[in-house]
């Protein structure tokens, strides 16, 4: 959420002030204040819990129709489809013999501590949970970054890492361990190409102020950022593929992931949209274009699963089977 004071500062048009552009803390606390629990649960409510559809301003740099106004009917059917499908492909999952894909692994490898692997582990906990540390006190949002897949994704290392850490002395750590293998992979993988890749050169072409797209440059590419943005896919390579069972992905690795992907969805769309946090605008509900977005992100899924199947070929030298 850092990026959107620097992406409403940078917008073009308009006689306010850089500081009359920039929510003060004093009205984020107030637009949080305002909102209840009970709200979500309040029919009488309207569906956007915020004044025109942006949490204390922050989003006003995205056109309205993709902060109010009701759902477009193509979008909400294919969020109901995708929902329906991914959800019932998991619990079909989770009642047949799902765990002993994961089982069946754990029983292969030597849970051992005080070795390599196992200091490995304790470095990329140590560090992974130091920048989590870092965000709470150094952050502009605080524990607010957790609304963000980024952040979503750092966490996916920082457990995996800190239940590798624990596997040797605590046996239950183990499938857990093994589950947030794959989420983990493919979550970093995302955050890094999509941003480094996509996103970050599209907010510099619509920055044409030169001085603002330096101060951007400066600000994504500074040491918390750069963490989440770059260092992300080197410890999540290096947790997931030398950390743990050394084996091929399964379907039980896609149900992980998708489940993952639910929940995510399910908090993007039932609490984010209404308290008017629009984080990714190319997932507006609001456009039937959206399922275009929709079917982007699933052909990365599906490019992710079988890219990171080759760098596991690759890297313990055996062939898929």
């Amino acid at each position: 959420m850092s990026i959107i004071g620097h992406l409403n500062s940078s917008s073009e048009g308009g006689n306010a002030t850089e500081e009359e552009k920039k929510p003060s803390p004093d009205k984020i606390s107030q637009t949080a204040n305002g909102i209840s629990i009970k709200d979500f649960f309040d029919l009488s409510k309207p569906w956007v819990l915020v004044p025109d559809g942006s949490f204390s301003g922050f989003f006003n740099f995205i056109p309205a129709t993709y902060r109010q106004g009701p759902w477009s009917p193509v979008a909400t059917i294919a969020i109901i489809v995708i929902i329906s499908f991914l959800s019932g492909g998991i619990l079909s999952f989770l009642n047949g013999d799902f765990l002993q894909y994961f089982q069946e692994d754990q029983h292969g490898h030597e849970y051992v501590a005080f070795t390599q692997e196992w200091y490995m582990a304790l470095l990329c906990f140590s560090w992974t949970a130091f920048l989590c540390w870092h965000i709470l006190n150094y952050s502009a949002v605080g524990a607010g970054a957790w609304v963000t897949f980024t952040v979503w994704s750092w966490t996916c290392i920082v457990v995996r890492s800190g239940l590798a850490v624990m596997a040797p002395f605590v046996p239950g750590a183990r499938l857990p361990m093994d589950m947030l293998r794959f989420p983990t992979m493919l979550s970093a993988s995302l955050t890094f190409f999509l941003w480094n890749f996509v996103l970050f050169p599209i907010i510099l072409v619509f920055i044409k102020d030169p001085e603002k797209k330096k101060k951007f440059i400066g600000y994504m590419t500074n040491f918390r950022l750069t963490q989440l943005h770059v260092c992300n896919i080197f410890i999540a390579s290096y947790v997931t593929i030398y950390v743990g069972p050394r084996r091929q992905l399964h379907t039980g690795d896609a149900v992980a992931a998708a489940t993952m992907v639910v929940i995510y969805v399910l908090v993007y769309y039932l609490i984010l949209d209404r308290i008017g946090v629009h984080l990714y605008p190319i997932f507006s509900p609001r456009t039937p274009a959206v399922v275009i977005s929709y079917a982007l992100f699933f052909a990365m899924c599906h490019g992710g699963f079988q890219g990171w199947q080759k760098v596991l070929e690759v890297c313990y030298k055996e062939p898929i089977q």
